[in-house]
């Protein structure tokens, strides 16, 4: 029969082994998440991973031109805290249209950026398709973005890719 003190000898031993067991076995798990996680992209990342094919769209006619396209403000829906667009893409083959947004200001018939309220601005990646009458209707909440907007004469900034970034114009409208 073992004395006491090869008893707690073993034990400690046993318990020490058990929490390097259980350590080894959460940051593997934790090791696993990060990597899944990694191989994930938002808005806001960078893509540098070798995982990932980069489609060129340099080499294909979409047939589609910036003029076919219209962004109509929503008079009544006009507020400080935001405005619902009607856009019409009349294209063959349309643009993908996201829910990133700028609004721009006009001042002395000159028109600007708004400065965000932040320097960490996302927003949702995800594409809209126009319906069976080539339009979208988009509710833009600009409050997270810019705050309650002042009165003035403002316009919506949409950008789209026609083998390079280009914005689109909505109508002016008033707050």
């Amino acid at each position: 029969m073992m004395n006491k003190k090869t008893l707690i000898i073993l034990t400690v031993i046993v318990i020490i082994i058990l929490i390097i067991g259980e350590s080894i076995i959460y940051l593997n798990n934790n090791k696993s998440e990060k990597k899944e996680k990694s191989n994930c992209i938002s808005n806001s990342t960078s893509v540098e991973n070798e995982n990932i094919l980069k489609v060129s769209t340099n080499n294909y006619n979409f047939n589609r031109i910036p003029e076919n396209v219209t962004i109509e403000v929503i008079e009544s829906s006009a507020s400080p805290n935001g405005v619902t667009i009607l856009i019409t893409d009349k294209n063959e083959h349309y643009y993908n249209w996201g829910e990133q947004f700028s609004v721009q200001k006009k001042v002395n018939e000159e028109w600007y950026d708004i400065k965000y309220i932040s320097d960490t601005v996302s927003f949702t990646l995800i594409g809209y398709m126009p319906n069976k009458n080539n339009q979208l209707t988009q509710k833009i909440d600009w409050t997270k973005y810019y705050g309650e907007l002042p009165t003035g004469t403002y316009r919506i900034v949409k950008q789209v890719y026609d083998n390079k970034y280009i914005n689109l114009y909505s109508n002016e409208f008033k707050i």
